[in-house]
């Protein structure tokens, strides 16, 4: 159909006549309705009305004539200035007493601003006046919008409010622009919804063909039956304390199925701190739901190409969690949440409504917890998550642990954690007398007694694991093997495949490890040393001892090292509280009390907001709290390892990076391929090893 009359466009089709592009009113429409359904589906206050508003505004500015000569170059082939169109939106809503429309219009490209910066961005808008004669016919009468009592007068209500609504209007305007330039991505997006139902029945299935028998399987066999049965409690907070070997993953996911089909929530998040555990748990969740249930949102996640006729769904879904089960890291989850940039809080209006589980929660990072404490509190209260804090060392997060920023109303799941603990106690901790140090030589001696010749050392330090790994190879054990996050990601996750192997084939194994594989890696050894440091370290270590309770009893030895050096910052108050307890005979690692006690002790030493992220968030600097909230220290800088999985380039980097060579220029897809061959070294080592030609610079 020829269109007649059309004077304003939002999008263009490079070579085809103007009748084949999009009217902009016809944008604006499309974009405001979504917004709107997007915004009362994640239960902001007003959505649909608000989400409108921001829908019908976000490309006012594309009426300017600048803007249409703009669409009408590109077109034609040339390069035409750019013109930048999303303030007067941004202003108009200001004036319709809608800060938050405004903020959102105003970052849909680019960014959210800081509140300071949006006022001045908006009082300096000139010609709003002739820009809305331009479009009266086509936009519907546009009211103001003042904003509700309480995010007036709480203004980290707003900070997530606004968040939640930015999030709806540029997820609608990608959807919504992507349908008209792109069909062919449009209709491969997923149309997956959460069938809780079909889903437990999946998972029953797959738990019918695991083993039953033996004393460990009876215990998970009832946390299994604990998680169904809490499934049917109210909406809120839970925590989950398992003992390692306990079956917590499983059944973790069964409570959130069960609790999803009680009360229609509408997907599951499943929350993992490191990226040595999210695949092995990723594949977990794969054979007991099925391939095509589970979405893995992570750097290391593997997606099909974006070329040719069949985009992968699944690389579409990460663009917006738009999917009933999705595996992520704490990172992704976190930044995201505190993100400004529209790519990374495009997913934040699919939280809402979910169950997100948090595993092993009490890796979440100390200078960070009063934020990101207050967020889930507001989460739950606010927009009907359900969160669960899983682990085998439970943290003292809650209001009744005596933490001023804790969780209200703590619900545990599993009410006979105590002797839950004592009947899984399959390991014998010995400790260090008062002063008592041990050298390197000496742990390689105990490791080399070990049974079976099997020995797993967990070392404070990335130095210290280099260390005890060439004392064990200058004593000719050849089958000595080294973890470290010095390896790519690549490395790590080969070499833990065959420490699994010489496990599984009763091999002699002796293994020097950094922290990486002491939380939730699936390892079985019958004899762990530990490396003094802070108190649940030390247990989630003991987790990777005679963890199928196949031994009558596994030796953990914990030593204080000769060359006695810890990570600093909270690591090091981690490590004096531990001295404390060990001092007080009250650091039994098989009572959970004993992990509310050390927690209590630990959040009392520290700075809860080292970053003063609350602040920001109070007077709605989203710029620059985006800039501050770093789950990870990122005073390093990326290196990209030649690492080769069986020696062949094809299998490493090197192909990937002679593409980017040839293009003078790494794409997006370049770099999410190559993070499995990336380490993170600080800024001064990178400068040394650039000085010493250890690395290169090709791009």
């Amino acid at each position: 159909m020829r269109l007649r009359g059309i004077r304003h466009f939002a999008h263009t089709l490079s070579g085809t006549p103007r009748e084949n592009w999009e009217p902009l009113a016809v944008h604006l429409a499309e974009v405001a309705d979504l917004a709107a359904t997007l915004a009362e589906r994640a239960g902001i206050g007003d959505g649909a009305t608000r989400g409108r508003l921001a829908g019908w505004l976000h490309d006012l500015g594309k009426y300017l004539p600048a803007f249409q000569a703009y669409l009408e170059s590109s077109a034609a082939g040339a390069s035409g200035t750019r013109v930048s169109h999303k303030l007067l939106g941004a202003a108009h809503a200001y004036s319709l007493e809608a800060p938050d429309v405004a903020a959102a219009i105003a970052g849909h490209h680019g960014g959210l601003p800081d509140w300071s910066d949006l006022r001045d961005q908006v009082r300096r808008v000139d010609g709003l006046q002739e820009i809305l004669s331009t479009a009266e016919a086509e936009l519907p009468a546009l009211a103001a919008q003042r904003l509700p009592a309480e995010l007036r007068t709480d203004t980290l209500a707003m900070d997530l409010h606004t968040r939640l609504l930015f999030s709806c209007l540029v997820d609608a305007d990608f959807l919504c622009t992507e349908a008209f330039m792109d069909g062919r991505r449009a209709l491969a997006r997923p149309e997956h919804t959460l069938d809780p139902e079909g889903l437990l029945g999946h998972l029953h299935a797959h738990l019918a063909g695991l083993p039953t028998t033996g004393d460990v399987n009876r215990w998970r066999a009832e946390v299994l039956q604990a998680c169904l049965g809490a499934g049917s409690e109210p909406p809120g907070i839970f925590s989950l304390t398992v003992p390692t070997g306990g079956g917590k993953t499983l059944s973790s996911m069964a409570f959130a199925l069960e609790h999803a089909r009680r009360h229609a929530m509408r997907r599951i998040i499943y929350v993992i701190p490191y990226l040595s555990i999210i695949e092995q748990n990723a594949e977990v969740f794969r054979r007991a739901l099925g391939e095509g249930a589970v979405l893995e949102h992570h750097s290391l996640a593997s997606f099909g190409g974006d070329d040719g006729d069949d985009p992968d769904p699944k690389r579409l879904a990460a663009e917006n969690w738009d999917y009933p089960v999705v595996v992520t890291t704490s990172v992704q989850f976190f930044e995201s949440l505190f993100a400004a940039r529209p790519s990374a809080c495009r997913k934040l209006h699919n939280i809402p409504g979910s169950i997100v589980v948090f595993d092993e929660c009490q890796t979440l990072p100390q200078g960070l917890l009063e934020p990101i404490l207050d967020m889930l509190r507001r989460l739950v209260r606010d927009y009907g998550v359900t969160a669960v804090l899983c682990t085998a060392t439970q943290p003292a997060l809650g209001e009744s642990d005596s933490l001023s920023c804790g969780l209200p109303s703590v619900r545990e799941i599993i009410p006979f954690a105590p002797s839950l603990f004592q009947a899984l106690h399959r390991t014998r901790v010995s400790w260090p007398r008062p002063d008592e140090q041990t050298s390197w030589l000496q742990v390689a001696e105990t490791m080399e007694r070990a049974p079976e010749g099997q020995a797993l050392c967990i070392t404070n330090t990335i130095d210290q694991a280099r260390e005890l790994f060439s004392v064990l190879r200058d004593r000719g054990n050849t089958e000595a093997l080294h973890l470290s996050t010095r390896m790519c990601p690549a490395h790590r996750l080969d070499r833990l495949a065959a420490i699994r192997d010489r496990l599984s084939r009763g091999q002699r194994c002796l293994v020097a490890s950094t922290q990486l594989v002491e939380a939730g890696v699936d390892l079985d050894f019958p004899m762990v040393l530990r490396a003094l440091g802070p108190l649940d370290s030390i247990a989630q270590a003991a987790g990777r001892c005679n963890r199928e309770g196949n031994r009558d009893v596994g030796e953990v030895i914990v030593f204080r090292p000769e060359d006695d050096r810890e990570p600093p910052g909270w690591y090091a108050e981690g490590r004096r509280v531990t001295e404390s307890a060990l001092a007080q005979g009250k650091a039994d690692i098989h009572d959970p009390g004993t992990f509310r006690a050390y927690f209590q002790s630990l959040y009392g030493l520290g700075d809860l907001d080292a970053h003063r992220i609350q602040d920001l968030r109070r007077r709605l600097e989203f710029a620059e709290v985006a800039s501050r909230f770093r789950m990870i220290d990122t005073h390093q800088l990326p290196v990209v390892v030649d690492y080769r999985s069986g020696g062949r380039r094809d299998e490493g980097p090197g192909a990937l990076l002679d593409a980017a060579v040839e293009r003078g220029r790494l794409t997006r897809d370049h770099v999410r391929q190559l993070q499995r061959f990336m380490v993170n070294v600080p800024h001064y080592r990178f400068e040394r090893m650039l000085r010493q030609s250890l690395i290169d610079e090709i791009l």
